[in-house]
């Protein structure tokens, strides 16, 4: 895939056929082939059989003269039953092959995406369009290619068999063809822009539907009772986007449609115009009645299928389009780099760092600067929306646009690889993730060296190893109502389990970035023990809104308006009376 630089989208297509699946390319290609012939033989062999017939009955002729012509329109007819079975199997087989060869890299090459492209809404809905239903997308192409051509090769035969008698006739037909194909490239183009258009819509819908029929709001839908003011909302959004979808559909639909009427009407004259060569013995009958089946399926042809061929090809062009842009934007071939572990750590410095995020004028960091020593213990404490988690993000490498220098034991952390970053950090966010996979890959998710024992003992030190035990399937219990053995964990023991997937991963920097803002105070006094025994002999940094749990780290810096206003330990902090004794007096009130 990295050799299609989708440009010209039939050819890329194609070429990346023929590199994942050649022997399905291959039929594809003599299935094109053959088909393309058959229509102009089946004129022929028809005739050849109706004119046998007629000199049997008329001239008394031998019957056995009907038997070739008969097993050529036979052979005929079994073909085409025959290849459309074959052919929905290769279809089939192809989209295996694609989703393989193409979805699976497009994913692969959103991943290596940079952050910031992922936060931005227009991005993220050009790769939305872009994986959806990829590999359909690629059979479309390939699909709708092959059937023009034939259908092309077929009108071309029909046609040709026309102009050797009549031709004038034929060339009225070609001249109609032409207003109908611009009409069907115009349609296509139209729809896709429309499809480009609606996307938000329809992904603000696919949210919508998730909170009325997903699991995870489902305590909240009943207790509150807003199902219906949801689904409202979904359908007045499902409604603009079916608007939108419809008035450009019924607008080339009418001007299509009043295109085809003409087609149907000139070939029905035409037809008409071809009894005179058959009187005057020009044609023979047998070659007059299969031109007239011919010309009726043309009508068709030409109205329909011709036209709905065309309209999805000029859509499945305008989809690579899309995908030539998703290809062109820039991407971080490291993000896929596995966890390098980082040997020796000394310290972190932030050096007058400042940071406004992409597309605003506000910056969110403005000259902060601090040090972070090794095996010491710190926390990042200040109101909402001050840059706390921003600090975060540029700490692992998810901006780098920022200004000033962050030093990672005296080197530029830009010219440190994702890999090594990924070894020396370990974080657990406030809305981690809650895998449904099994407890034990749950682990190896952070460190795929553990083994059986290695995985008990860290289930047992973090108050696992019952939920373990009385799961069905020991270690191999799903996590979640995803499977029907599955089994669900509170808030507290998937955050343990958090937890314990950061213990595993061995790194010497711990970012717990509000790790216990959703849980009840026993289950926070819990989390905060297994952080205890943890963080011995590691570096921590802790970003929390409750200040009861930041009293006991080295230092602490308060935020404020994107600068670190107060540093210092609990005790310095509160002889300060700024902004920390103001905000740690102010929650101890709320315990009064």
């Amino acid at each position: 895939m990295d050799k299609c630089k989708w440009k010209y989208p039939v050819l890329d297509a194609i070429k990346l056929g023929c590199i994942s699946s050649p022997v399905y390319v291959l039929i594809v290609a003599i299935q094109m082939i053959v088909s393309s012939v058959v229509p102009t033989v089946q004129i022929l062999a028809m005739a050849w059989f109706i004119d046998s017939v007629m000199e049997v009955v008329t001239e008394n002729g031998n019957m056995s003269r009907t038997v070739l012509p008969a097993l050529c329109v036979g052979g005929i007819v079994v073909y085409e039953w025959t290849i459309r079975t074959i052919m929905s199997l290769v279809w089939v087989k192809l989209e295996n092959c694609f989703r393989e060869a193409f979805t699976t890299q497009l994913v692969k090459r959103k991943a290596q995406l940079k952050y910031s492209d992922l936060e931005n809404p227009r991005i993220c809905d050009l790769t939305n369009r872009v994986i959806s239903k990829a590999e359909k997308q690629m059979v479309s192409l390939i699909r709708t290619m092959s059937n023009s051509i034939c259908l092309i090769c077929k009108i071309i035969g029909v046609l040709s068999v026309i102009f050797l008698y009549q031709w004038w006739t034929a060339l009225i037909m070609v001249v109609i063809c032409i207003p109908l194909i611009r009409l069907a490239i115009l349609s296509g183009k139209a729809t896709y822009e429309v499809e480009q258009e609606v996307t938000k819509y329809s992904r603000q819908c696919e949210y919508l539907s998730e909170l009325i029929t997903g699991r995870e709001a489902a305590q909240e839908r009943a207790l509150f009772g807003f199902t219906n003011w949801i689904n409202s909302k979904w359908s007045d959004m499902y409604t603009k986007y079916g608007k939108k979808t419809a008035e450009a559909s019924f607008k080339w639909f009418a001007r299509l449609e009043g295109g085809s009427i003409i087609t149907a009407v000139v070939s029905a004259i035409n037809i008409a115009l071809l009894i005179r060569p058959v009187i005057t013995g020009v044609l023979s009958v047998g070659l007059f009645v299969s031109l007239v089946n011919a010309c009726l399926n043309l009508i068709d042809a030409m109205s329909w299928e011709l036209r709905g061929y065309i309209d999805s090809f000029t859509n499945r062009i305008a989809y690579f389009g899309d995908v030539r842009r998703f290809m062109q934007l820039e991407i971080v071939k490291e993000n896929l780099d596995e966890r390098n572990p980082f040997k020796k750590f000394e310290k972190i410095e932030f050096e007058n760092v400042s940071f406004t995020y992409p597309g605003t004028d506000q910056p969110v960091l403005e000259n902060v600067s601090f040090v972070i020593e090794n095996g010491r213990h710190y926390a990042l404490v200040g109101k909402n929306g001050t840059g706390k988690t921003t600090i975060v993000k540029l700490l692992t490498g998810l901006y780098s646009n920022y200004s000033g220098r962050i030093l990672v034991n005296g080197i530029d952390i830009r010219s440190i690889s994702i890999g090594k970053l990924k070894g020396l950090f370990s974080v657990i966010y406030q809305d981690f993730a809650k895998y449904a996979i099994s407890i034990k890959d749950n682990l190896l998710l952070a460190n795929s060296s553990l083994d059986e024992t290695a995985i008990e003992e860290v289930l047992k030190m973090f108050g696992l190893a019952e939920i373990a035990e009385n799961g069905p399937n020991g270690v191999d219990t799903v996590l979640g109502k995803i499977d029907e053995n599955g089994i669900d964990l509170s808030g507290g023991e998937w955050q343990r389990l958090a937890i314990a997937r950061t213990y595993v991963n061995q790194a010497p920097v711990y970012l717990l970035d509000e790790p216990t803002a959703a849980l009840d105070p026993m289950a926070e006094c819990a989390v905060y023990q297994d952080f205890q025994m943890i963080s011995k002999g590691k570096t921590t940094l802790l970003i929390s809104h409750r200040l009861g749990s930041v009293k006991l780290v080295d230092e602490i810096f308060v935020l404020d308006g994107g600068r670190i206003i107060e540093r210092g330990s609990h005790e310095q902090l509160m002889e300060m009376e700024g902004l920390y004794q103001e905000m740690y007096n102010s929650q101890a009130g709320g315990y009064a």
